[in-house]
C-alpha cells in the first residue's frame, strides 16, 4: 500500500508543469506560514480549552461565532471582489484606479461595520438571554462587537495583498498574526480573567494585525496621488463594486450558515460545555482543508489571469494539478484525523474525548470538499459570482433543514452530520456548475493521464 502511495506521488510529480511548480515555489513560504498558521490557531485553541474548560470555551467561541457573522455582515461580500478588481489593476499597472478600488471598498466596509458593531453592543444582553439563554455571554459579546471593524479590515487586507501578488504577506495576517500574538497574551489573561479577558486578547491582537495590513498595502504599492478617483483611469465606481458584491455577501452569509448554523443552534438546545467540546471538534477538523486553503491564496489571482487571457485549457490543467497536489498532502493528516480522534482531542483536556466521533464526521465531510478542487475559487475568479450563490444557497439551506432536523436528536453528533452532508451537497453542486458554466472539470486523473 505504502509502496503504491509512493508510486502515484513520484508519477504526480512528473506530471506537473511549469504553472503549478510555480505555484508551489511561490506559495512555499505561503504555504509554510499557512502551515505556522494552523500549529498557532491549534494552540489557541488548546490554551482556551485547558484554561476556561468546556463550558468556557462555549462561551468564548459563541461571542467569535457572532462576532464573525457581524463582521461578515460588515465587509458586505467584498473580500472576493476587491482581489479581483485589484489583481486586473495591478496586472494592467493602472495603479490609481488599484488606490481608488482601495478607498471605496474600505470605506463601504467601515460604514457598514461600525454601525453592525453599534447594533450587536446594544443588543449584546438580548442576543444572549433570550436566544442562546447563557446571560453571562453579554460581556464577551459586548467586547466582541467593538472587533468587528477590525476584523473586516484584516480579511479585506488579506485579500487585497493576495490581488497584488503579495501572497505571504497575506498569510501572515489571515492564518498567522492573530494566533502569533494571542497566544503568549491567553497564558497571561485568560487564567485570572476568564472569557473576558480571552476576549480582549483576541480583539486586540486583531487591532494590531489590522494596522500592520494597512502597513504592508501602502508598503507594497505605489503612492499615486489623484485630485479626484474619477481622474484614475479604469477606476472602478461604487456601484460596480457593490454590483460585484452584493451577489457574493449572498454566497459569504450562506458560506457561513453552513459554517455556524451548528454552532448557533447547537448554543440554542445544547449546554456551552456542549458547544465548548463541537467547536474544538470542528476546529481540529479544519486542519484538513488549510493546505487547500494556501494553494488557493497562490493559484486564484493565475486563474483570474487565465480567465482574462481566454486561456481555459491552462486554467484547467492548473485547476486539476492544485487539486492532485492538494488530495496527496491532504491525505496523511486526514488518516492521523480519523484514525486516532480520541488521541488528539485529549490535547485539549480528558472532557473533550466525547467528540472523537463528531470529529470524524467533519473530517469526511472536509475531505470530500478538499477533492473537489478549487471550483468555488475558479468560479468567482471567472466573473460566476451569481452561480457561487446559487451553490452556496443550496449548500446553506441544506445545513439548515439538516441541521433543525438532527441537531435535537443527535446533539453534536446531528451536528457533524449535517455539516457534513451539506458540504458534500454544495461541493458536488459546484462541480456540476462549473463543467456546465465553463466546460472543464477538476479531476486530477486527467493529470496523470497527460
Amino acid at each position: 500500500m505504502l509502496e503504491k502511495f509512493l508510486g502515484l506521488v513520484r508519477s504526480s510529480a512528473n506530471a506537473l508543469d511549469g504553472h503549478i511548480r510555480d505555484v508551489l515555489f511561490r506559495g512555499s513560504a505561503a504555504f509554510l506560514l499557512r502551515v505556522t498558521g494552523a500549529g498557532l490557531s491549534f494552540a489557541v485553541n488548546v490554551i482556551i480549552a485547558r484554561l476556561l474548560g468546556a463550558e468556557g470555551a462555549g462561551v468564548y467561541f459563541l461571542a467569535l461565532t457572532v462576532a464573525n457573522i457581524g463582521s461578515m455582515v460588515g465587509r458586505v461580500g467584498l473580500n472576493n471582489t476587491l482581489m479581483r478588481f485589484v489583481a486586473e489593476g495591478a496586472s494592467k499597472e493602472e495603479w490609481r484606479a488599484v488606490q481608488t478600488t482601495y478607498r471605496r471598498g474600505l470605506l463601504i466596509a467601515l460604514i457598514v461595520s461600525v454601525t453592525v458593531a453599534v447594533v450587536l453592543s446594544v443588543g449584546a444582553g438580548i442576543i444572549a438571554s433570550r436566544v442562546f439563554s447563557v446571560p453571562e455571554l453579554t460581556e464577551p459579546l459586548q467586547i466582541m462587537a467593538w472587533g468587528i471593524p477590525v476584523l473586516s479590515l484584516v480579511s479585506l487586507h488579506t485579500e487585497l495583498l493576495k490581488g497584488i501578488d503579495e501572497v505571504e504577506r497575506a498569510m501572515l495576517l489571515r492564518g498567522f498574526g492573530v494566533p502569533l500574538l494571542a497566544a503568549p497574551l491567553l497564558l497571561i489573561v485568560a487564567g485570572p480573567y476568564g472569557v473576558e479577558g480571552a476576549v480582549l486578547v483576541y480583539v486586540v491582537a486583531s487591532v494590531v494585525v489590522a494596522a500592520v495590513g494597512g502597513y504592508f498595502w501602502h508598503a507594497c504599492t505605489p503612492d499615486v496621488g489623484v485630485d479626484s478617483d474619477e481622474d484614475a483611469e479604469g477606476h472602478v465606481a461604487y456601484q460596480d463594486l457593490l454590483r460585484s458584491s452584493l451577489p457574493l455577501l449572498v454566497v459569504a452569509s450562506m458560506d457561513k450558515v453552513v459554517r455556524w448554523t451548528d454552532t448557533i443552534l447547537l448554543g440554542v438546545w445544547e449546554s456551552a460545555r456542549i458547544v465548548g467540546i463541537y467547536e474544538v471538534a470542528f476546529k481540529t477538523s479544519m486542519l484538513t482543508t488549510f493546505i487547500l486553503v494556501a494553494a488557493n491564496s497562490v493559484a486564484s489571482p493565475k486563474f483570474a489571469s487565465f480567465h482574462a487571457q481566454g486561456n481555459y485549457d491552462g486554467l484547467e490543467r492548473l485547476l486539476q494539478q492544485v487539486t492532485l497536489v492538494v488530495i496527496l498532502l491532504t491525505l496523511p493528516v486526514v488518516l492521523v484525523l480519523t484514525i486516532f480522534p480520541e488521541y488528539v482531542l485529549w490535547i485539549f483536556g480528558a472532557e473533550f474525548g466525547v467528540g472523537a466521533g463528531a470529529l470524524r464526521i467533519l473530517v469526511l465531510g472536509q475531505f470530500v470538499g478538499v477533492a473537489m478542487g478549487s471550483v468555488i475559487q475558479v468560479l468567482m475568479m471567472t466573473g460566476h459570482e451569481k452561480i457561487v450563490r446559487n451553490v452556496t444557497v443550496l449548500g446553506a439551506a441544506s445545513n439548515l433543514v439538516l441541521n433543525v432536523i438532527l441537531v435535537p436528536l443527535y446533539g453534536m453528533y446531528g451536528a457533524a452530520t449535517a455539516t457534513s452532508m451539506s458540504s458534500v451537497i454544495a461541493s458536488l453542486a459546484a462541480v456540476y456548475a462549473m463543467y456546465h458554466a465553463l466546460s472543464i472539470t477538476a479531476n486530477p486523473r486527467n493529470v496523470l493521464k497527460g
